[in-house]
C-alpha cells in the first residue's frame, strides 16, 4: 500500500493510514516518503522512547547507515541526529517542545503520527498544533496519521475529510486463551506460571506483558531456574544495548518480560507466544500531589488485542490472558485519551510557548473536559509562569524543561538562587513513582525536618536504605540530565544555601497547597481553600506554622492526609494586612478585626475600630441576606409597607412601584442597613421608613394615594388599614363611625374593595363584609336588634346610611 499512500498524499494535505500490527507502518512508510522525494525532513512521532530509538536503529540499518546520519532520533535527554538527518524519529513530547523553537516547522515536509490510537496528551497537542500550522501558514506541510485500531473516520474529519487508506495486512491466526477461574496469587507468580505453560504449548520465543520494572524483576526471579533459555527484561529505563538484546533473536530461545512499550510500534522477531497480565500503569492526574502519576489499572479490550497481535506477526501464535473470559467482557473497549484523565497545565504551558494567545479557543483534536482548561490556566498563574494571558520569562524557561509545570517552576526558582543539583534530585524523585519505601507504623518516627522533599533529595544523592532496589541508579540519570538542562537555561542570580534555595523553590511549586498549622506542635492544619488536613506519622515536618502540602491523600473524613510537606517561612511570602468585618450572631452586631492574610489563611487577628459605614452596612447586609428571619418581617410597619407596595405593583404595574419580594429585599439590604451596626436598631419602623425613603417621589405619592396607610371614615377618624400580602386590605372600625357610608370604600383606583370588619362596642367584629350597601339593606335589621339589646346606650338608627356618624358613643337623653 506504500504507493497508494504516497500517491494519495500527493493530492491531499493529509492522509489517515489504517493498517494492522506488523504491517510495517513504523519502519516502511516514513522511509518510503524519503524515497518519494519529500522536501524537508520527515518527522515520525512515537508515543514511547524505546520505540523511537528501536525504529530509528532498524531503519538506519536497512538503509545502510548509522543512527544519527540520514536517520536519527530525539528522545528525552538523548538526541541522536545531525545536519544530515532527513528522517527523525522523536517522541511526541519532544515534538511539542521543538515546535517552540521552530513554530512553523520550516525545515519539515511531512509529520507522521504513529500509533495515534494511544492518544497521549502530547500526541493530541502535537497534531492540533501541526494541523493549525498547516491551515494558516504551511499549505505545503503534509500530515500522516497511522494506527491499527484508531477511529479513522473521526481523525479524518478533524483533518478536513482527509482520505483514508486501509490495509488488511497478512496477520497470522492467534489462539487466545483465558483462565478458567480467577487466580488470586501475586502478579509475578501468575505470570511465571503462564510463561511455563506457554513454553510447553509452543516452540518459539515468548513475550510477557507486565506493568512495571518491579514486577519484571520479581518475575525474572521466579523464572531463574530456566537456565536453557534467556529471560530478558524490556522497559524504557534500560540502557540501549540491553534493549537491543531483548529485541533481537539470539541463539537460544528467549522469554522477553516487557512493559507496555512492546504493545505497539515494535516487532520482536520470533515471538510465538504472549502472556498478558492484563494490567498496565496508566498516566492519570494525582490530585494529591498536583502531578500526573502512573496508576495500576486493567487494560482495555483494544490494548489486549494489540498485545495478542504480537504473537501473530510472523507465524501462528498463542496468547494467554491471565483473566477469565467473563471478566474480559467487562473491560473498557478503548483506552481513555490522556486529554480526559491528566492535568492540562503542561499542555497549556507548551501552547503558550508555541505562541497560542487563547488556549480556551484552541481547536483540539477532541474538546477537553469542562473546566480543565480554566483549572490549568489558574495553576500556571499561581506558579508565576503566565501573567495577564502572556507567558512570563520564567514560564518560557519552564516550557523548555521536560517536566510538569510545578517541577519546572521549582527548578527555575532553585537554579536562580544557587546550584541546581539538589533541586534536580527533588524533581527527579517527585516526577517518578515514589522511589522510597512508604513509612510503616512499626518504623520509628523520622527526626524533625524542614522538608520531606529535601530529605528525599538528599537521600537520593547520598544513598539511603529506604530507597527501593535499583531506584537510585535509574533516577541518577534523570538527575544529571535535569541539572544540565537547568544549568544551560537558567542564569544564577543569587548564592543562597542549596537547602534554602530548594525550600523556597518547593514553596513556589506548591503555592496553591499552603497550610497553616492549627497548634504549634500539632499535626492538624488548615489548607488554602478551607479544607482541613493532618500530617501523617511518616512526615518529618513536626514544627513551623506554615508549610506546603506536596503529597496529599484523601482521608477517611473530609480532612486530607498530608504525607509529604515542606516548611515555608513567612517572610518568603507576600502577607496581606487588612481590617475585616464580621457579624457576631450572638451579639447581633458587626465587629471589626485587623488581620494578616495569606489567601484565605488568617495568620493573626486582633480587635480593631469599625471601618467606613459602607463596609459595615455590607457586612450586616450579608449576614441578614443569609437568614432573613433576623429581620422583624411580621411586625406591622414593615409588613404593611411591603404589602402596600406589592398590591400597588400588582394592580397598577404602570405606577413603577417595586414588588418587594424576599429577593428584592436582599438586593436592597446594603442601603437599608446603612447607618446601622446591629440588629437592635433595625426595627420594623426603621426599615419601613428606609424603604419609603428609597422610593421615587412620584411612586411615593401614588402609594399614599392608591394604597394608603390610613383611611378616613365618615366620623372623621383616620383609621389604619391592615395590609396583607395575599388578601385585600382590612379596615377594622366601629359601626357607629361609618354611619353615612352607602357603599364599600375601594382603593387602587377603585379596583380593590376594602374588607370591612364592623366592630361592636366591645371592639369585636360583629360583621365582615365587602358589600356595605347590601349589609345595610339586608342584614342590619337583625344585627341592630341583637346589639341594641346588649348595648342599649349606643346609637342604633333605623337607617344607618343616612344617620349621623359618631366618633364616640353619646348617651341617650
Amino acid at each position: 500500500m506504500l504507493d497508494e499512500v504516497i500517491t494519495t498524499l500527493g493530492g491531499a494535505a493529509a492522509v489517515v493510514v489504517h493498517a494492522p500490527t506488523g504491517a510495517g507502518k513504523t519502519t516502511r512508510l516514513p522511509a518510503a516518503l524519503l524515497d518519494a522525494g519529500v522536501q524537508g525532513q520527515v518527522w515520525c512521532l512515537e508515543p514511547r522512547r524505546i520505540a523511537a530509538r528501536a525504529a530509528a536503529r532498524h531503519v538506519a540499518r536497512l538503509r545502510g547507515g548509522r543512527p544519527g546520519g540520514e536517520v536519527g532520533w530525539h528522545v528525552r535527554f538523548e538526541p541522536r541526529f545531525s545536519r544530515d538527518t532527513r528522517l527523525l524519529y522523536l517522541t511526541d513530547g519532544l515534538a511539542v517542545r521543538r515546535l517552540q523553537a521552530d513554530p512553523l516547522l520550516e525545515d519539515v515536509g511531512v509529520v507522521v503520527f504513529d500509533e495515534f490510537h494511544e492518544r497521549s496528551l502530547a500526541t493530541d497537542l502535537a497534531l492540533s498544533i501541526v494541523r493549525r500550522v498547516q491551515q494558516e501558514v504551511r499549505e505545503d506541510l503534509k500530515i500522516v496519521v497511522m494506527s491499527a485500531t484508531l477511529d479513522a473516520t473521526a481523525v479524518s474529519g478533524f483533518l478536513g475529510g482527509a482520505p483514508i487508506v486501509r490495509s488488511e495486512g497478512r496477520s497470522f491466526p492467534v489462539d487466545v486463551r483465558y483462565l478458567a477461574r480467577p487466580d488470586e496469587r501475586p502478579l509475578a507468580d501468575r505470570c511465571a506460571s503462564g510463561v511455563r505453560d506457554l513454553l510447553d504449548a509452543c516452540s518459539g520465543d515468548l513475550l510477557a506483558f507486565l506493568p512495571g520494572v518491579r514486577e519484571i524483576d520479581h518475575t525474572r526471579e521466579r523464572l531463574a531456574d530456566l537456565r536453557d533459555l534467556d529471560v530478558l527484561p524490556l522497559h524504557g529505563r534500560l540502557p540501549a544495548d540491553a534493549q537491543d538484546r531483548a529485541l533481537r533473536q539470539g541463539a537460544r530461545r528467549r522469554v522477553v518480560l516487557a512493559t507496555n512499550v512492546a504493545e505497539t510500534s515494535l516487532t520482536l522477531d520470533g515471538i510465538e507466544g504472549v502472556v498478558d497480565t492484563g494490567v498496565a500503569r496508566i498516566l492519570r492526574n494525582d490530585p494529591g500531589s498536583g502531578l500526573d502519576r502512573l496508576v495500576l489499572e486493567p487494560i482495555s479490550q483494544a490494548s489486549a488485542d494489540q498485545r495478542a497481535g504480537r504473537a501473530g506477526r510472523q507465524r501462528p501464535g498463542v496468547a494467554l490472558r491471565l483473566w477469565t473470559e467473563r471478566s474480559h467482557r467487562g473491560r473498557a473497549l478503548q483506552d481513555t485519551p490522556e486529554l480526559r484523565r491528566t492535568d492540562l497545565a503542561g499542555a497549556l504551558l507548551q501552547l503558550r510557548g508555541w505562541g497560542e494567545p487563547d488556549p480556551r479557543g484552541f481547536p483540539w483534536v477532541e474538546p477537553p473536559p469542562p473546566g480543565a482548561v480554566d483549572a490549568g490556566e489558574a495553576l500556571l498563574q499561581t506558579l508565576g509562569l503566565v501573567s495577564d494571558g502572556m507567558l512570563t520569562a520564567d514560564g518560557a524557561l519552564a516550557a523548555e524543561l521536560p517536566v510538569h509545570p510545578r517541577l519546572g517552576a521549582l527548578l527555575v526558582e532553585a537554579a536562580r538562587r544557587g546550584p541546581p543539583r539538589l533541586a534536580a534530585a527533588a524533581a527527579a524523585a517527585l516526577s517518578e513513582r515514589d522511589p522510597f519505601r512508604r513509612h510503616d507504623r512499626s518504623d520509628p518516627p523520622p527526626p524533625a525536618s524542614t522538608s520531606d522533599v529535601l530529605d528525599r533529595a538528599l537521600a537520593l544523592l547520598h544513598g539511603d536504605p529506604r530507597l527501593r532496589p535499583g531506584a537510585r541508579q535509574a533516577l541518577a540519570r534523570i538527575v544529571d540530565r535535569l541539572e544540565s538542562a537547568v544549568r544551560d537555561r537558567v542564569p544564577s542570580e543569587r548564592s543562597d544555601p542549596p537547602e534554602e534555595a530548594l525550600l523556597r523553590a518547593i514553596a513556589r511549586g506548591w503555592a496553591d497547597r499552603l497550610a497553616l498549622r492549627r497548634t504549634p506542635e500539632g499535626r492538624r492544619a488548615r489548607l488554602l481553600g478551607g479544607r482541613g488536613g493532618e500530617l501523617t506519622s511518616g512526615s518529618a515536618v513536626h514544627h513551623g506554622r506554615l508549610f506546603v502540602c506536596v503529597q496529599v491523600d484523601d482521608g477517611p473524613t473530609r480532612e486530607a492526609l498530608i504525607r509529604q510537606a515542606s516548611l515555608v517561612e513567612e517572610d518568603w511570602l507576600s502577607v496581606e494586612e487588612r481590617v475585616t468585618t464580621t457579624f457576631d450572631p450572638e451579639r447581633g452586631l458587626v465587629v471589626a478585626r485587623r488581620e494578616r492574610h495569606l489567601g484565605d489563611l488568617v495568620l493573626d487577628s486582633h480587635p480593631a475600630p469599625l471601618p467606613d459605614e459602607a463596609q459595615v452596612a455590607a457586612t450586616l447586609a450579608d449576614a441578614i441576606a443569609a437568614d432573613l428571619s433576623r429581620l422583624p418581617l411580621s411586625d406591622p410597619p414593615l409588613c404593611d409597607v411591603r404589602a402596600r407596595l406589592h398590591h400597588l405593583a400588582t394592580a397598577l404595574p404602570d405606577a413603577g412601584a417595586p414588588d418587594p419580594s424576599d429577593d428584592w429585599l436582599r438586593e436592597r439590604l446594603p442601603d437599608l442597613c446603612r447607618g446601622h451596626r446591629g440588629l437592635d436598631t433595625l426595627t420594623a419602623d426603621a426599615l419601613a421608613n428606609a424603604i419609603l425613603d428609597q422610593l421615587p417621589w412620584s411612586v411615593r405619592q401614588t402609594l399614599d394615594r392608591e394604597a394608603p396607610e390610613r383611611l378616613e371614615v365618615p366620623s372623621g377618624s383616620r383609621i389604619r388599614l391592615q395590609w396583607t400580602w395575599d388578601g385585600p386590605p382590612v379596615l377594622a372600625v366601629r359601626m357607629q363611625e361609618v354611619f353615612g357610608w352607602t357603599a364599600t370604600p375601594r382603593v387602587l383606583q377603585g379596583r380593590v374593595p376594602v374588607l370591612l370588619h364592623l366592630l361592636a362596642p366591645n371592639m369585636r367584629p360583629a360583621q365582615i363584609t365587602e358589600d356595605l350597601a347590601s349589609f345595610w339593606a339586608n342584614t342590619w335589621v337583625e344585627v341592630r336588634k341583637e346589639l341594641r339589646r346588649r348595648y342599649p346606650k349606643h346609637a342604633w338608627p333605623d337607617d344607618p346610611a343616612s344617620a349621623e356618624p359618631e366618633r364616640r358613643p353619646r348617651r341617650k337623653r
